[in-house]
C-alpha cells in the first residue's frame, strides 16, 4: 500500500494514472473490511484540440472548384483570346461600302454588322431578324388560337351549368324513307358487284 500511495503523488504528472478510490459497499466493508480497495484509470491531458470538429466542406469544395474551372478556364480565359486574335487577323471595325446598284447581288442580312466577329455570330450561330419576327408571329398566333379555344370551352361550361344540361345519347326513329333508301343501296351494290359474276356462270 505505501507503494500505491507514492504512486499516486507522480498521477498529475503522467498521461494514463492510477487512483485509489475506496469501495463504499455495506457489504463488502462488512466481509473484506476497509483494507479491500479499487483502481480506475484517470487521464489527464493538458493541451487544446489537436484536430478540433468542425462542418464538411467537400461539396462546398466541389463546387467553387467547378465553378472557377468552367467558367474562368473555359469561359473568360479563351474568350478573352478569342477577342484579341480576330481583333489583330480582322481588325476591330469593319469597312461601309456603298449599296450595291439595281440589278446587282444585294448584301446578306449579316453584313450589317459591324464586328467580323458579329458577323460570324450572326451568319452561323444566332438566327436572322426575319426569323426571329417569324418565330414570335408564330408564338403570338398559337396563343391567339388557344385563347380562343379556351374563351369557347369556358362559355360551353357556362351555358351547361346555365342550363343544367348533361351528356346523353339519342336516336332517330326509322321510317318508310329510310327503307327505300336502304332497299336502293342494296339493289345498286348487288349490280355492280354480282352481275358479273351471274353473266359468266350463265355463258358455262
Amino acid at each position: 500500500m505505501p507503494a500505491i500511495s507514492k504512486f499516486l503523488h507522480l498521477s498529475p504528472l503522467l498521461h494514463n494514472s492510477r487512483q485509489i478510490a475506496p469501495r463504499s459497499d455495506l457489504v463488502s466493508f462488512l466481509l473484506v473490511g476497509n483494507a479491500q480497495q479499487t483502481v480506475i484509470n484517470v487521464r489527464h491531458s493538458g493541451h487544446a484540440w489537436v484536430f478540433r470538429r468542425r462542418q464538411g466542406q467537400l461539396i462546398s469544395n466541389k463546387l467553387k472548384d467547378g465553378g472557377h474551372f468552367y467558367i474562368v478556364g473555359l469561359g473568360l480565359i479563351p474568350g478573352f483570346l478569342l477577342l484579341i486574335v480576330v481583333h489583330a487577323i480582322f481588325g476591330s471595325q469593319c469597312e461601309l461600302q456603298e449599296y450595291p446598284k439595281e440589278g446587282e447581288q444585294p448584301p446578306h442580312y449579316w453584313q450589317f454588322e459591324r464586328t467580323p466577329l458579329r458577323q460570324f455570330l450572326a451568319r452561323y450561330i444566332t438566327p436572322s431578324d426575319m426569323q426571329y419576327h417569324e418565330s414570335w408571329a408564330s408564338r403570338f398566333s398559337h396563343w391567339q388560337i388557344r385563347n380562343r379555344w379556351n374563351r369557347i370551352e369556358a362559355r360551353v361550361k357556362h351555358l351547361i351549368a346555365e342550363r343544367q344540361d348533361y351528356k346523353a345519347y339519342h336516336y332517330h326513329p326509322v321510317t318508310v324513307e329510310w327503307l327505300d333508301h336502304a332497299k336502293r343501296r342494296a339493289a345498286m351494290f348487288e349490280q355492280h358487284y354480282f352481275a358479273s359474276a351471274s353473266a359468266t356462270t350463265r355463258m358455262e
